[in-house]
């Protein structure tokens, strides 16, 4: 059952009849849910890169800055991973363009370096290559098929990161935080899209059929 704006008046008293919900009362629903869930796509994508929600941010705002998405960055790491670990003459061909980049994957330590820098670093490498075929033909042996998506997006990304963080683009942490709990306390009220608890409909006053 979908949301309707002709509950809102009851479902206000669903709120108001379970404190744990307050988030919501002081978002408003559609707020609530739609920052809810932004905050687990940030939370989805830092799992999957290794990105801070900051950085998911400011990455997100250079991907599209070039017409990608913040998933471009996966798709980059992915392609990378592979290259990098390929017992092939692409893979030994891959390696040999992140030495002459200057860039490492793993720190002094051996642990795998944290995706934000690694790219930063590529692109950096990257912008020192003459335009045209050879920047090109390194990026899509490093990136694979992200490669020439990546392009665009890796020629842009130091000048369209310092931009994010000029504009304060990035979710902090309290800001996650609180878009978690928006998240918890409208996935909580399921009742609100479908059927509530007999003992929440009485508490808020609501008829017992559900409404339309």
């Amino acid at each position: 059952m979908k949301w309707s704006p002709a509950w809102e008046p009851w479902a206000w008293r669903l709120v108001l009849a379970r404190p744990r919900w307050a988030a919501i009362a002081v978002a408003g629903f559609a707020a609530a849910k739609s920052l809810g869930e932004y905050g687990m796509e940030i939370k989805n994508v830092e799992l999957r890169t290794g990105m801070s929600s900051k950085e998911v941010g400011q990455f997100g705002f250079a991907a599209r800055m070039a017409g990608q998405d913040v998933s471009i960055f996966e798709r980059m790491m992915r392609g990378l991973s592979q290259a990098a670990d390929e017992q092939s003459k692409e893979g030994a061909k891959a390696r040999a363009t992140l030495q002459g980049l200057g860039v490492d994957l793993r720190s002094i330590t051996g642990e795998a370096r944290p995706t934000a820098d690694v790219i930063r670093d590529i692109a950096g490498g990257l912008a020192k290559l003459p335009e045209g075929f050879e920047r090109d033909a390194a990026a899509m042996g490093l990136f694979k098929r992200a490669g020439i998506e990546a392009i665009p997006v890796i020629a842009g990304l130091t000048d369209n990161i310092r931009r994010a963080k000029e504009l304060g683009l990035g979710a902090t942490d309290e800001d996650m935080k609180r878009w978690e709990k928006y998240h918890e306390a409208v996935t909580e009220s399921g009742g609100l899209v479908g059927a509530v608890h007999p003992e929440d409909q009485r508490a808020a006053g609501c008829p017992g059929d559900d409404p339309v």
